[in-house]
């Protein structure tokens, strides 16, 4: 992900079937320009690849500003 530099940041979170996961980095990453990775283990949810049948990317609070999202993969 990506944001913008004016972002007033709040923390992110992606629900992966319905489990919430919250980012664990600082809330501040959201407005950096440069490209981060946020990698998720999906054995840590008892999922597999198979099993991932719904992705969500959500922010909580009263954060706004621009986030890019690009290369949601999931790998074994």
């Amino acid at each position: 992900f990506s944001g913008a530099a004016g972002n007033d940041p709040a923390k992110m979170y992606v629900k992966i079937n319905g489990q919430k996961v919250s980012y664990d980095g600082e809330a501040g990453n959201l407005t950096r320009a440069l490209w981060q990775v946020w990698t998720i283990d999906l054995l840590s949810l008892g999922l597999d690849l198979q099993s991932v049948i719904q992705l969500s990317v959500g922010i909580e609070g009263n954060g706004s500003g621009i986030l890019y999202i690009d290369d949601i993969r999931l790998e074994p």
